[in-house]
């Protein structure tokens, strides 16, 4: 008998631990929705003596690319054929430009992919600080541009992130630019 009770306050016990984190779980997968939403709010987070402005982390992020890309010897390269915002893109800019931060950065996206394709080097585009680093070390891009595409990133994520977009048009422009930039770096190289 005392095998068993013991077998039913371990069971017990077991379900005890579990409870918490099996609840937690199932809240957060009933309403991943909503919480994503919430996150999508957030402009500031503070941990402690540490905070995040995630709207003006987008905005310098933009700034910090451009001036990468200007330093870059790529760009050299890639101004000659530099591509101008077309029309398409600037009603873009104006009416959706959340959709345009997005649209240019599936750009550069192909444009890593096809640069890797090309040279047979295998790039994970899940974390763009490895794909810089690994076509870096391929010799295919300089520690500049790999810094300014990770830059641009920044503002692809707050574009992701966020419900109510509101960075202002001229830097939604200048992202455009330096993304344009960057795509004719990277497919030169």
């Amino acid at each position: 008998m005392t095998e068993t009770a013991a077998l039913i306050n371990a069971v017990a016990t077991l379900l005890g631990a579990v409870a918490w984190p099996v609840a937690i779980f199932s809240i957060v997968a009933l309403l991943r929705k909503q919480i994503v939403e919430l996150i999508g709010r957030v402009e500031n987070l503070n941990m402690g003596d540490k905070s995040i402005k995630f709207r003006q982390a987008a905005i310098t992020g933009v700034f910090e690319a451009v001036e990468q890309l200007a330093e870059s010897h790529e760009l050299d390269v890639a101004t000659e054929t530099a591509v101008p915002i077309d029309d398409i893109m600037k009603e873009l800019i104006e009416d959706d430009p959340r959709a345009a931060i997005l649209t240019q950065w599936d750009r550069v996206q192909r444009a890593l992919t096809n640069l890797a394709t090309r040279h047979g080097v295998d790039i994970d585009l899940r974390s763009i600080h490895r794909t810089a680093l690994v076509l870096n070390g391929a010799g295919l891009i300089s520690n500049e541009l790999g810094a300014a595409l990770e830059e641009l990133y920044k503002s692809c994520k707050y574009a992701r992130r966020v419900n109510e977009f509101d960075l202002p048009q001229e830097t939604v422009e200048d992202y455009v630019r330096a993304t344009n930039d960057a795509i004719g770096a990277l497919k030169k190289a």
